[in-house]
């Protein structure tokens, strides 16, 4: 059995007072079928990783270098 939900409404405490999910009989489906499932959602994790490290790189070197001058002029 595959169960997926999360919950749509929460009261003042963030309890929920709401729920949404789906449950699937996956004891009929072929392994092999899962695996391969698995491998794609893997290979796309992999490359959405990989293809906005270089961006987020830049942005964080950006952050540090205005994070580095914020400091030097409240020093002063």
């Amino acid at each position: 059995m595959l169960s997926v939900g999360s919950s749509v409404a929460r009261d003042e405490n963030g309890l929920p007072l709401r729920v949404n999910g789906v449950h699937i009989d996956i004891s009929e489906i072929d392994i092999s079928e899962i695996k391969a499932v698995q491998d794609l959602r893997d290979g796309l994790v992999h490359m959405i990783v990989h293809d906005l490290r270089s961006p987020l790189t830049s942005v964080m070197g950006y952050l540090d270098l205005l994070r580095t001058i914020g400091n030097a002029s409240t020093d002063e």
